[in-house]
């Protein structure tokens, strides 16, 4: 048991969680108190996606400048219709659309930075082989 923490550590594959590829991941947490007791805990967990989640990643990379509001307008647009297909069960039009949002996500003019036009193409394809 730590009581009165000197110190804690913590453990992540990354700082911004919502940068983490999708799979398995470890947090790790120790601490160390004034006495020098050290405690330490562990969880293992999921990352998965979703077109909702997809469509929380576009207003976040427009709200951080990642994308222009036109290109977010246009891509949210797209994840609406996934949306709905997808509660429609017309599985083979929700990886018809992923596909025509992927395409435009996947332009450097519309989603400057390479490692997240890499994280939406990763989500895009998780999504769409969930309906195969």
């Amino acid at each position: 048991m730590v009581s009165g923490a000197a110190a804690t550590e913590t453990t992540l594959d990354s700082l911004e969680t919502w940068r983490l590829p999708l799979g398995e991941h470890r947090l790790e947490v120790t601490a160390t108190d004034t006495a020098g007791n050290v405690a330490s805990a562990g969880a293992d967990f999921t990352v998965t996606t979703s077109s909702v989640d997809l469509r929380s990643l576009v207003h976040r990379l427009r709200d951080g400048g990642e994308i222009n509001r036109t290109s977010a307008v246009l891509l949210t647009s797209l994840l609406d219709t996934v949306r709905f297909m997808e509660q429609a069960g017309d599985h083979s039009s929700v990886e018809r659309v992923l596909g025509v949002f992927g395409g435009i996500a996947a332009r450097p003019a519309v989603v400057r930075d390479a490692a997240l036009r890499e994280l939406i193409a990763g989500d895009v394809t998780a999504i769409a082989e969930s309906y195969r």
